[in-house]
């Protein structure tokens, strides 16, 4: 009886070895998958910078200037809003229109690495929590007009987000036993919203 137990196995292990190649259905190019590449494909930046805030005061009959500093690191992400994205494709040509790569939230301020000074000195209690909120807010200003205005660094996020894409459209022309021509097109550029 074992014999022939294992007899009945080996002889259905052999005919499904032995079956004709059953291929996998041809790869497509999928918009979603593409979607999710380019929210991966962002780059986070960090930033030193130094935030200053003026301040004038009356100080019984005379006016005085206060300044505050604001010593900061921050890090931002720069890449393209993958919903904008769209792709045609025509046999094996495709066309992938990208928008404009830019800041893609405000600057996330770390707050172990932020010192306060004054033109009064080290001694930061004289800061009120309304001149710390106000100079977060020129902060997170200068940072997203340094950001904007980093043409090199717009030019690696685009760069590296075609990268990524033109990878994934040559891995699905491997798996469909496609040769894919890619015709990158630009939208236009859409003024930032702050």
């Amino acid at each position: 009886m074992k014999k022939i137990c294992f007899l009945s196995v080996f002889c259905a292990l052999f005919l499904i070895s032995c079956s004709p190649d059953v291929r996998q259905p041809a790869a497509a190019i999928d918009i979603e998958e593409m979607r999710s590449i380019c929210n991966l494909a962002v780059l986070d930046c960090y930033y030193h910078n130094v935030a200053k805030l003026n301040r004038q005061e009356k100080a019984l009959l005379r006016n005085t200037e206060r300044t505050i500093w604001m010593d900061y690191t921050a890090k931002i992400k720069v890449g393209i809003d993958a919903s904008l994205l769209t792709i045609a494709v025509d046999g094996a040509a495709v066309t992938i229109t990208l928008p404009a790569p830019k800041a893609l939230q405000k600057p996330n301020i770390i707050e172990d690495s932020i010192t306060y000074f004054s033109s009064e000195g080290k001694d930061t209690t004289k800061i009120t929590p309304e001149e710390r909120l106000e100079a977060v807010g020129i902060a997170n200003a200068n940072m997203l007009s340094t950001v904007r205005e980093n043409s090199s660094l717009m030019l690696n996020a685009e760069n590296r987000v075609k990268e990524i894409l033109k990878s994934y459209v040559d891995r699905i022309g491997e798996l469909s036993d496609t040769a894919y021509t890619i015709t990158w097109q630009r939208l236009p550029d859409v003024p930032a919203k702050d």
